[in-house]
Parts: C-alpha cells; sequence; structure tokens
C-alpha cells in the first residue's frame, strides 16, 4: 500500500477522514482558523480511542509520527476527527497513512 493523504474541512461541524487497513500514520496537519471552543484531535481504530489531544488555540498544527511510531492492527478503519470548533470557526483536517 502506497502513502494516502486525504483533508477534510468544516465550518461548524467535526473535520474526520477515515482509512481502510492503514499500516501507520504517518503524519496529522490540522488547524482552526479562531481559538476553538471545544477543540480536540482524536484518533481512532474501530470504536477505540488509540491517541487523543485539546487543541485550544487557532493557528496550524503538525504532528509527524516516525513511520511505524503510530501502527495500527491489521484489516481496521482508522479514523481521524478534528472536532468542531464552535460557531464561526472553520477547521481543516489533512492526514497522511501508509
Amino acid at each position: 500500500m502506497g502513502l494516502e493523504t486525504k483533508l477534510d474541512a468544516a465550518a461548524n461541524a467535526a473535520a474526520s477522514v477515515s482509512f481502510t487497513n492503514p499500516r501507520y500514520l504517518q503524519w496529522i496537519a490540522y488547524s482552526y482558523d479562531a481559538a476553538p471552543t471545544g477543540g480536540k484531535l482524536t484518533v481512532k481504530q474501530g470504536a477505540t480511542t488509540i491517541f487523543e489531544l485539546d487543541v485550544t488555540a487557532a493557528g496550524a498544527k503538525f504532528l509527524d509520527f516516525a513511520r511505524n511510531q503510530l501502527a495500527m492492527t491489521a484489516s481496521a478503519t482508522v479514523t481521524v476527527t478534528l472536532a468542531a470548533g464552535g460557531a464561526g470557526v472553520t477547521g481543516k483536517l489533512n492526514v497522511m497513512a501508509g
């Protein structure tokens, strides 16, 4: 499987991308265009949360995972979600998986 990048952007709604059967996540880039209310980045494998962090400020952030550092279980669907940032706040999410 080669590398695959997905993008989602949403105003007043969660931005989310899903991958079927990735071996690992390589990087996640995300942003809010204003300070979010309840900002959060979550990575789930199936229904299980495997990575989560609160996002409290506007601006772009980049998480770079060394290859296989955030490894996935075979045949799993992985979903990365940037929570809705609040009224008038747009979130953007880019994810690369392999």
